[in-house]
């Protein structure tokens, strides 16, 4: 006798509730607050991704039913050196291969994402530093750039921006560079109070492609 329509004179619409995941699907109140709801089910939104050494993500459990009154999780990784995970949030440690597995606060059910962490590509240059040193209305930047690659391209950038964020000036440096060596390249620019001096490399002035990471100073 799990249907409204079996209980002959009662209230459905005000006063008694029936659902197949609430108390055995036999009906209830519906202004009783204890009735609790049993997982049923539990999966994970993701289960095979791929992270970067360093980066993050957040996997979210997904419990059955939605209404679930426990929705505690336990979480675990088969590998800290390979990943490690808290309350969800995964981050990648070392390559290599790690399980992530999240259960249920009465351990009945779980899912696993698998983690696979990667070392990223080097990139073609590194941009060290910049420094800036002031010297009334104009300014020295230096960019200290190491070349990591065999390319050919490469044109350093120094940026500045005024203290809104526009951009104010700039400057480019296009060269030839010597693999695995470091080198400090710069220019003058104008003032620029509460302004940032940014660096970077592009491939060229014409495609604009980073090819580097960046760094900046707040003047």
């Amino acid at each position: 006798m799990k249907w409204s329509e079996s209980y002959s004179g009662w209230d459905f619409d005000s006063t008694w509730a029936i659902d197949d995941s609430i108390n055995d699907g036999y009906p209830y109140l519906q202004n009783e607050k204890s009735i609790f709801v049993a997982v049923t089910g539990l999966s994970l939104d993701k289960t095979d991704v791929s992270l970067q050494t360093g980066s993050q993500l957040t996997l979210t459990p997904i419990f059955t039913p939605e209404n679930a009154s426990d929705r505690s999780v336990s979480w675990s990784t088969s590998s800290r050196y390979v990943a490690t995970v808290t309350d969800g949030v995964v981050t990648a440690i070392a390559p290599g291969t790690a399980v992530i597995t999240a259960a249920t606060g009465d351990g009945a059910h779980s899912d696993s994402c698998t983690v696979t962490v990667y070392e990223p590509e080097p990139l073609d240059y590194s941009v060290n530093s910049v420094t800036v040193a002031n010297g009334g209305s104009k300014l020295r930047a230096e960019v200290s750039v190491t070349k990591n690659s065999d390319t050919t391209d490469g044109v350093v950038i120094i940026w500045l921006y005024d203290s809104t964020g526009a951009l104010s000036d700039y400057i480019f440096i296009d060269g030839d560079l010597d693999r695995d060596k470091t080198y400090t390249l710069g220019g003058t620019l104008p003032s620029e109070p509460g302004g940032t001096v940014k660096a970077f490399v592009w491939d060229s002035l014409d495609s604009m492609q980073p090819i580097s990471n960046s760094a900046e100073q707040r003047l």
